[in-house]
Parts: structure tokens; C-alpha cells; sequence
């Protein structure tokens, strides 16, 4: 008769390091709302700066 192997609960931790997890991992959030705001800004500079109105005269013909 083989014999049976049984695991251990998970809630057993293996560690008896405590870990907090609303500590980790802000840096990444943080760079991250950092590189939306830089995109953000970006969109609108370069929206600004070659937007025309739709009653802007056309440019005149060249020939």
C-alpha cells in the first residue's frame, strides 16, 4: 500500500517574515502614473501645436 503524501494547509506560511502588502510595490505605481502624466502632457503639446480649426482659411495653392 503506497503511502499517502499530503500537503501542508496554505494558510501555513513558511517564513516567519511578516509582510505588509500595502508597503510594496508603490515605487512601480508611482513611474507609472509619472509615465501617464508625461504621455498626457505630451498628447496636448503636440495637439496644440498642429491642431486647425475647422474655419481656419486653407492654405493658398502654390503652382
Amino acid at each position: 500500500m503506497a503511502a499517502i503524501i499530503r500537503r501542508p494547509p496554505r494558510s501555513i506560511r513558511l517564513s516567519s517574515d511578516r509582510v505588509n502588502p500595502s508597503s510594496q510595490g508603490w515605487g512601480v505605481a508611482a513611474l507609472i502614473i509619472a509615465l501617464a502624466i508625461i504621455a498626457n502632457v505630451t498628447a496636448y503639446s503636440i495637439h496644440k501645436a498642429t491642431y486647425l480649426k475647422p474655419d481656419a482659411p486653407k492654405a493658398a495653392a502654390t503652382h
